[in-house]
């Protein structure tokens, strides 16, 4: 099965029509949306397209926003909270900060039929944590989250996408968790590992041909972004 993930971070309000628009076009392209969890499951299992949904961090706008275009589009989303920044009631980036989704909103977001992963309680770069810190960080979220919202997250998304091969080596050793998921514009078939898996960094403003980069091969996408810096150099003289 060829599994694009793709990762956003906010929706505002004036991007929903643009989100909306995106969805529909890997629909249109072939690219079946599915629950995070079922794709994962069937990747060995399935042949085709699929493409699900992730957005990381607990951003209000995921809640807010996102879900109702998700609704509207008949598509289930996964949200890897990072929980302090839920207990803080904001993001504390220390260049964009934003407030966040509250319980109640989260409450409503696993109701609707979508899921919630772990990002870290912190938004801590695990390659720089100990083995025990990293075993702290991903307890503390699960506690948090099982207390505040009844279930225990068993999928994870490395803050920043950064995982080394002592991470992924401490990850499977886990019994707990299921997979984790980086970025590094790529996407997934029956041989990717679980814990490496590869998703699509977009924003909700983009429009359809740069989101045509998402399904380019790697030599593809290089060519198409070369020819969009040269037109757009060339048009500016």
């Amino acid at each position: 099965m060829n599994w694009k993930i793709l990762c956003y971070h906010t929706v505002d309000p004036a991007q929903a029509g643009t989100f909306a628009a995106q969805l529909r076009w890997y629909q249109k392209n072939g690219y079946r949306c599915r629950p995070f969890s079922q794709a994962l499951t069937d990747l060995t299992r399935t042949e085709g397209r699929c493409a699900s949904v992730t957005f990381d961090d607990g951003d209000w706008s995921a809640c807010a926003v996102a879900q109702k275009v998700l609704a509207d589009e008949g598509v289930c989303a996964i949200l890897y909270l990072t929980t302090d920044y839920i207990l803080k009631g904001k993001t504390y980036q220390a260049k964009n900060v934003r407030p966040s989704a509250t319980w109640d909103q989260l409450g409503r977001w696993l109701q609707a039929g979508h899921e919630i992963g772990s990002h870290t309680h912190s938004h801590a770069d695990l390659t720089q944590c100990s083995p025990m810190q990293r075993a702290e960080e991903l307890e503390c979220t699960q506690e948090i989250i099982r207390r505040e919202l009844g279930i225990t997250p068993v999928h994870f998304a490395y803050p920043w996408g950064r995982y080394s091969p002592e991470v992924l080596q401490w990850f499977r050793k886990q019994t707990h968790w299921q997979s984790a998921v980086a970025v590094g514009g790529r996407g997934n078939n029956a041989q990717a590992d679980r814990f490496a898996l590869g998703r699509y960094a977009l924003t909700a403003d983009w429009n359809l041909p740069e989101l045509r980069l998402t399904v380019l091969p790697g030599v593809g996408r290089f060519f198409y972004r070369r020819y969009r810096f040269l037109m757009g150099k060339a048009g500016g003289k």
